[in-house]
């Protein structure tokens, strides 16, 4: 730090102000700063460290750490030019678990079969105590021995409630399941989707999505190397092969035997994890973002969708594509509700994209917070999501009309609607075919219609030569309902 006494104060203020432990450095150690930047004679060099906590993940927390501190730095009113950042790891090793048992029973020392019956029950827990320790078995042992009531006691022992006691398996660090679902399971989760893609790619595409899967089956191996949960370290690389080989049966399928992974699923469980992993790193640190990415969003959604300006939006729409009527699309309260989500809950879900993907780059320490450049990028990303997601949602009601004249020309079932349930009908004339009273065409007695419903006393049927809803008095007709609209009605 550069700076006088002055400075020092208000450095030493201000790490107090957000709780991080600082101190000098000790003399030798100040002369090695000093002459290291050139000033070994500078009185207003000040050598010291601090201890920045930082969340998320280890890779790039010292970069992170470096503009937390310059942010401080800035807050504070004093100036800091060199960094040597060191980053440590407080992660402690999991101890093997130990249950205090009685032991020294007569009864279990006459022959081999009391003997392991008695150790059967050991195992069973029939024998247990209350206390429970956690250390090396030597340690549990020596202090259920020497703290129990009645000390020192000889009739006490302990027994495994977890595998990390046994000789040979490596101590585990409170990490290390963490690391190893994500550098073991979580590539070849990423094999799956890359290998889905690539079924349906052109040979260059295959080519790339290939190796990208072979290069993530790669990192899943390394990890049962390097990470090992289990020993022997075979056992791993065991588990490995068949994770590895139900990960491609899974994308590529068995022919005749087992079908593959569909597209449609594959991408759907992608953007699932996606939202949940982003959201989760999000939300672990401060509980007004949790509020706010989870309840806030549905809250929001459901009270909006409830208010009468935005039920009959898509329906209006829908009938307008149709040059339907408002009456001819009526629909209950629930499908109106079901439909304002559907137009309200895309974007919302393109305002929680962005925000998992924001929490995925402060985990892993790729965008700085408390930037101008960061909020108006930030900004950026979510206008567009919201404006491709209204797109999308605006699109919906043209969609649904496409579809339901595409059915109408093949004779298909129609598409439903947001509780607009087309069937396929005939409409049998009761009077002369001369005194009907059609609107928007003639009827034709021979073909099968697409039915609406009834509406002020009319039946609305889509007339697929106009293009348009045909309307007959219900009084007039006689409707036959049927599967499709392939054949005549006579």
């Amino acid at each position: 730090m550069k700076g006088g006494p002055a400075a020092w104060r208000r450095a030493t203020d201000r790490y107090a102000k957000l709780g991080w432990e600082h101190r000098e450095l000790d003399t030798r150690r100040k002369r090695v700063v000093r002459r290291a930047l050139g000033r070994p004679d500078a009185s207003d060099v000040w050598p010291h460290e601090v201890t920045v906590p930082v969340h998320g993940s280890p890779w790039r927390a010292e970069v992170e750490a470096q503009w937390t501190l310059r942010d401080a730095a800035r807050t504070g009113g004093f100036v800091l030019d060199q960094h040597w950042a060191e980053r440590e790891d407080n992660h402690q090793v999991i101890l093997p678990s130990w249950r205090v048992h009685t032991a020294g029973h007569a009864w279990a020392t006459a022959g081999k079969v009391r003997r392991s019956l008695y150790a059967c029950a050991v195992r069973l827990g029939l024998y247990d105590l209350r206390p429970r320790v956690d250390g090396s078995r030597a340690t549990a042992r020596t202090l259920a021995r020497d703290l129990m009531p009645g000390a020192p006691r000889t009739n006490v022992d302990v027994r495994p409630l977890d595998g990390r006691g046994k000789a040979g398996v490596p101590p585990l660090r409170e990490d290390a399941v963490k690391r190893f679902v994500a550098l073991f399971i979580g590539p070849l989760l990423v094999v799956v989707a890359l290998l889905v893609l690539a079924r349906d790619a052109t040979p260059a595409g295959r080519a790339v999505l290939g190796s990208a899967a072979a290069a993530c089956a790669v990192v899943s191996c390394w990890a049962a190397v390097t990470l090992p949960l289990v020993r022997p370290r075979s056992g791993t690389l065991f588990l490995w092969a068949v994770g590895t080989g139900a990960a491609v049966v899974t994308a590529l399928g068995v022919p005749g035997h087992l079908e593959a992974m569909p597209r449609a699923q594959t991408l759907a469980c992608v953007a699932l994890a996606y939202y949940v992993a982003g959201l989760l790193v999000l939300v672990r640190r401060w509980n007004w973002q949790l509020l706010a990415a989870s309840v806030l969003p549905i809250v929001t959604t459901v009270v909006v969708a409830a208010l009468p300006i935005t039920g009959r939006l898509l329906h209006d729409a829908y009938a307008d594509e149709l040059s339907l009527t408002p009456a001819e699309t009526s629909v209950n309260g629930a499908w109106q509700l079901a439909a304002a989500i559907r137009l309200l809950w895309p974007m919302m879900g393109a305002v929680l994209f962005v925000a998992a993907g924001w929490g995925l780059l402060r985990y892993f320490h790729l965008a700085q917070a408390d930037r101008i450049s960061t909020a108006a990028l930030l900004a950026l990303a979510v206008v567009v999501a919201l404006v491709r997601a209204g797109v999308w949602t605006i699109d919906s009601p043209a969609e649904a009309a496409e579809r339901l004249e595409r059915a109408a020309a093949e004779g298909s079932a129609p598409p439903p609607y947001f509780g607009v349930r087309p069937e396929w009908t005939c409409a049998v004339p009761l009077v002369p075919t001369g005194e009907l009273n059609e609107e928007g065409g003639q009827l034709d007695a021979d073909r099968p219609y697409i039915f609406f419903g009834v509406a002020e006393g009319r039946a609305v049927i889509w007339n697929v030569d106009t293009g348009k809803p045909l309307r007959v008095p219900v009084s007039q007709v006689r409707l036959l309902s049927r599967e499709n609209g392939r054949g005549s009605c006579t």
